[in-house]
């Protein structure tokens, strides 16, 4: 009988008129609603417990940002910069982040629900026991990102490259791996129980296996 195939996230539900907003807008404690905030520099910008709700965010410059216990509804990021970044206790609900990056960026006790994330950079991204089940990632880059004792429980990576990824620890029940290159993956193997895999991606987790591979015609 053939997985059940994973639930989509809910999209956003952005308002049809959004307001301009500015930087002085974005401020500790402050919430924004139905705005978009466009070609703003925030980088090494500190901010808590901001509210977003109904936003839209593109070309932001956030590298090296601490955004503590900062809550996101219903919104989308495209082109933003978060390399480097702190993002402590955050919280997302509906969001979408298309060609993002987060190169090297740290994610911790974060809330996430109804994620999806499309095109974004994350290698070397450190996301040690962050919870993300049901979450979609496309044709992002994961390579050497820190997932250690992650609750990826039905997400979905599809045409992802998780080149030498640590998921050690990590629980994968559900999870969708079809499609995304698994190469130096490092997980233990009893961890990969109940993913969903390619029979042309087995070559890459014989490593972790303990198995050889080798067609009969070799012989």
């Amino acid at each position: 009988m053939p997985p059940a195939r994973s639930a989509l996230p809910k999209p956003p539900k952005l308002p049809r008129a959004l307001r301009s907003a500015h930087v002085h807008d974005l401020e500790d404690e402050t919430t924004l609603e139905a705005c978009c905030l466009s070609g703003l520099d925030l980088s090494g910008q500190t901010l808590r417990g901001a509210v977003l709700r109904g936003c839209r965010l593109e070309n932001l410059r956030l590298s090296g940002a601490h955004w503590v216990w900062t809550r996101l509804e219903d919104c989308v990021l495209v082109d933003c910069d978060f390399s480097g970044a702190r993002l402590e206790g955050l919280s997302l609900t509906r969001v979408r982040l298309e060609r993002c990056r987060l190169m090297g960026a740290e994610v911790r006790e974060a809330q996430l629900r109804d994620l999806t994330l499309v095109g974004c950079d994350l290698r070397l991204a450190m996301l040690p026991a962050i919870c993300l089940p049901g979450a979609r990632f496309e044709n992002c880059r994961l390579e050497d990102a820190r997932l250690a004792n992650a609750d990826l429980r039905g997400t979905t990576f599809r045409g992802c490259d998780l080149s030498r990824a640590d998921l050690w620890g990590s629980a994968l029940d559900g999870a969708d791996l079809r499609g995304s290159q698994l190469g130096g993956l490092r997980i233990g193997p009893d961890r990969l129980a109940g993913a969903i895999l390619e029979i042309t991606q087995l070559p890459d987790l014989a490593h972790l296996l303990g198995v050889v591979l080798r067609d009969l015609e070799a012989e």
